[in-house]
Formats: C-alpha cells, structure tokens, sequence
C-alpha cells in the first residue's frame, strides 16, 4: 500500500494519514485535537485522508460542504418549533450526525470549502472550528473539527 505523502515545503515531504492522527491526539486547553485547516489543490486527496482516518479510528464522520447542503443544514437559519402550550418559537435545527457525536463524545467533522462558501455559511462555519459550537450545539472535547 502507497503511502500518500504530500510535499510542505519544497523537496520535504509528511505522510498526511500519521500528521492528521497526531493532530487527532493533541491534548490542548479545551480537550483533546487541533483545531486544523488543511489546504491543497483540488484532487489531492484531502477529504479522503480524514475519511480514512476515521474508519481506522473507529469514530463518527462527518463531512460539511456548503456546496453540498445548504444553509439549514449549519444550523444557522432558525426554524419554527412548535411548543407543547401551543406558541411556536425559532429553534436551530439539530442535525443527527452531530447529536450521535455528542452522545458518543467523539467524532471527526471536516469542513470543505470553507474559503468558497457563502458569507452567511462563513461565519456558522468558522463558529463551528474555533467555538466548537453547531448551531446552538456546544461540541464535547472529544469531537475534533477540521477545515478544508
């Protein structure tokens, strides 16, 4: 099996699998992983490392594109929810992948395309990296946060 190997600065080389596991370790102020941005040319593997990544660790994957999913999916377009008295009130929505990750405690979420997305996804996006928040969701320790 090939090991992938991506060049950092021009003739050294890092194997991107071991580099995302170490980051996946760290212990910092707030838990456990750096928080991670990862940048490359388009087809140079990135989402597929942290995918495989994850199968090997064994934990949770998610995968955000705002391309791909669109506003509500972020949790940054409130929703009416209608209480158990009858008066209907704005809620984030809870996506399901995030709530298994916060009932597990762990889990890997990459954010792609985070340099390209729409301003109003920017913010919720960099919210989700930096405040380990999703939506109204605060993101246990054990959950690491990766953008692309």
């Amino acid at each position: 099996m090939a090991t992938e190997t991506t060049s950092l600065v021009s003739n050294r080389e890092f194997d991107r699998p071991r580099l995302i596991r170490m980051a996946y370790y760290i212990i910092t102020s707030v838990g456990y992983g750096l928080p991670l941005l990862v940048t490359g040319d388009p087809g140079t593997a990135k989402t597929a490392s942290f995918q495989r990544v994850a199968r090997e660790l064994r934990t949770p994957y998610l995968h955000l594109s705002p391309a791909q999913r669109g506003e509500g999916y972020f949790g940054v377009v409130p929703v009416p929810t209608k209480l158990d008295d009858g008066t209907t009130v704005l809620t984030m929505p809870t996506n399901a992948a995030i709530a298994q990750m916060v009932s597990l405690g762990h889990g890997l979420i990459v954010l792609d395309e985070l340099r390209n997305c729409p301003r109003n996804l920017a913010a919720a996006m960099l919210g989700t990296l930096q405040e380990r928040e999703f939506g109204d969701i605060a993101l246990p320790p054990g959950v690491r946060v990766v953008a692309l």
